[in-house]
């Protein structure tokens, strides 16, 4: 047992070792031994509904997105103490690490998205949010340039009950930014992209987008996927 409501967990570069975030509880612990006798540490107390967990490429720094306390907080994996806070954000939920493989903890980037999109046009509209991802220096967790996420065709356009078009393709506007991962120089954020204005139909109203940007130059990537 970990705690109340275990929302994330993320594995060591041991492999021996996970720390799960207990969203409930608003708790950390750590599980060691996990191949041979798994202990769990007792509980971390973190800020309000910790949902989303990722480390250092060494492993030595635990950061934990708190959702409803709009804040990341930053755990020393020896001694399990909190040693650090990021307050910027609104709404984190899910987090990434940037990791060139190297031995150095300080040359990467923390990747924050921000669950919700923002206002930004006539609300209502199909093109009414931004998204907007925050990166965060791993040296010394200061801001490094966000990336926002503009509004895009969805591919769909609305249909009649004949499966008639009847308008033009859908916008569709960054929202609900659940989750991350880097590969390679990319990252990837899973969506739930937002088109409230009419007609309503449940296949051009909301669409599962998945965002790709570019982290060398801190850019939403709209370019044809490699597959």
């Amino acid at each position: 047992k970990t705690g109340a409501e275990p929302s994330s967990i993320v594995i060591a570069p041991d492999d021996d070792t996970a720390y799960v975030a207990n969203r409930a509880a608003a708790t950390v612990v750590k599980a060691t031994k996990l191949t041979s006798a798994p202990a769990v540490s007792p509980p971390v107390d973190v800020g309000s509904e910790p949902t989303g967990l990722a480390l250092s490429p060494t492993g030595k720094r635990l950061f934990v997105a708190e959702f409803a306390e709009g804040r990341v907080s930053v755990i020393d994996t020896a001694t399990m103490k909190v040693v650090g806070t990021i307050d910027e954000p609104d709404h984190p939920r899910a987090l990434a690490v940037t990791n060139n493989g190297d031995d150095n903890d300080s040359d990467g980037l923390l990747v924050v998205p921000e669950f919700f999109g923002e206002a930004s046009g006539v609300e209502g509209s199909d093109t009414s949010r931004t998204g907007r991802v925050r990166l965060y220096k791993l040296s010394d967790l200061t801001p490094a340039a966000a990336v926002t996420l503009a509004p895009i065709s969805s591919g769909f356009a609305p249909t009649d009950a004949t499966g008639a078009v009847i308008g033009p393709v859908t916008q569709t506007a960054p929202n609900q930014l659940a989750s991350a991962i880097v590969v390679g120089g990319k990252l990837y954020v899973t969506t739930v992209s937002a088109s409230p204005a009419p007609p309503f139909k449940f296949n051009v109203n909301v669409q599962p987008v998945v965002e790709v940007v570019d982290l060398q130059s801190h850019q939403q990537d709209l370019g044809a996927l490699e597959i």
